[in-house]
């Protein structure tokens, strides 16, 4: 009974994988002929599966409405000239205004190289005269032809990772524990670094920040944690590694959420991603990515709401099994994985 089920509800929509499809099947009362009924299943079924969150060893569970500690800023509100720019999010280029420090630019908590950003100003040809085939389009001047997946090997996500000298002792408790995390709860497996040109530098920022580049590269990809970011912001941080970005920036959070933007001094770490967001399975208001209602407000109101006007809490304790779903979607899915 259950492999016609399957066999007809592949026939009628993608779906998740078999193990996710088996997973909601169990829970079935009773067959069913219709084809209208198992349409409604594999709708549900492709939304990925519940977010749940996942139990947590390392610490209690966090029950604010902003960080654990308020005194450490999860996002870096770096120093720096504002621009607009096109930046390279998951091999898509997305419009959107970062800050450019030194050496890279800054989107909150998440940091890009400049190879993977295209600055747009008075002086140069604008945004709407971006061509897909043209001198100045951003896809031809800078777009990766590879992947920012990591590499897949044995059925896991293999992170190669290097913890700098300089990380205080109880930070590299936290970074272990974090991966730990990981590794429990997902199909993502870290190894010390060897030769691997792509890895995970963990380092202490000094500047009471926590921060990531995003996605894989072929070169050094930096995770800066802070002593006092604690465990939970270090997972957070990883997410972002792997590809991770901001729930509440998904296209459909106007669905789930309520955003004001007149509330925040950083709108720019609420903006949509458009078409680099990639909103896969569903929407999860407990995600370890997700910011709480008084992130970077500039009153004592609430810079995003449910949709009953409930405030937020950000959970910074444990992954949900949407962060590992998308996560695990996004390497081991072709459609996300050109590597595959």
């Amino acid at each position: 009974m259950w492999a016609a089920m399957i066999d007809r509800l592949r026939s009628i929509a993608a779906l998740a994988p078999i193990a996710v499809l088996a997973l909601a099947l169990v829970n079935c009362q009773k067959e069913s002929n219709n084809d209208a009924d198992l349409i409604a299943v594999a709708f549900l079924l492709s939304q990925g599966p519940e977010c749940i969150k996942y139990s947590a060893t390392y610490d209690k569970p966090y029950s604010g409405l902003s960080l654990p500690d308020s005194s450490i800023a999860e996002a870096d509100t770096a120093e720096g000239e504002t621009v607009q720019a096109y930046a390279d999010i998951n091999g898509s280029w997305q419009w959107m205004t970062l800050v450019k420090t030194e050496d890279h630019y800054v989107l909150g908590d998440m940091v890009f190289e400049p190879h993977r950003v295209i600055e747009w100003n008075s002086d140069s040809v604008a945004p709407d005269q971006f061509r897909a085939d043209g001198e100045f389009s951003a896809y031809s001047l800078a777009f990766n032809s590879d992947s920012i997946r990591w590499p897949m090997s044995g059925g896991f996500i293999r992170v190669p990772y290097v913890i700098d000298a300089g990380v205080p002792a109880a930070t590299q408790t936290e970074i272990e524990n974090a991966i730990q995390h990981w590794e429990t709860y997902s199909i993502v497996r870290f190894h010390a670094r060897t030769s691997e040109a792509g890895y995970i530098l963990f380092q202490d920022p000094n500047d009471g920040s926590c921060k990531a580049n995003v996605g894989y590269s072929d070169s050094v990809r930096n995770v800066w944690l802070d002593d006092a970011c604690g465990t939970g912001n270090a997972v957070h941080e990883i997410g972002h590694s792997l590809g991770l970005m901001h729930t509440h920036q998904r296209n459909d959070r106007d669905s789930h959420i309520i955003y004001y933007p007149s509330r925040t001094t950083l709108p720019s770490q609420y903006e949509k991603l458009g078409s680099a967001g990639l909103d896969i399975g569903r929407y999860d208001i407990r995600s370890i990515m997700h910011y709480g209602s008084y992130f970077f407000p500039n009153s004592s109101d609430p810079v995003i709401t449910t949709k009953t006007g409930a405030l937020i809490e950000a959970n910074r304790s444990a992954l949900t099994t949407c962060d590992t779903y998308t996560v695990e979607q996004i390497h081991t899915n072709p459609a996300y994985n050109n590597k595959l």
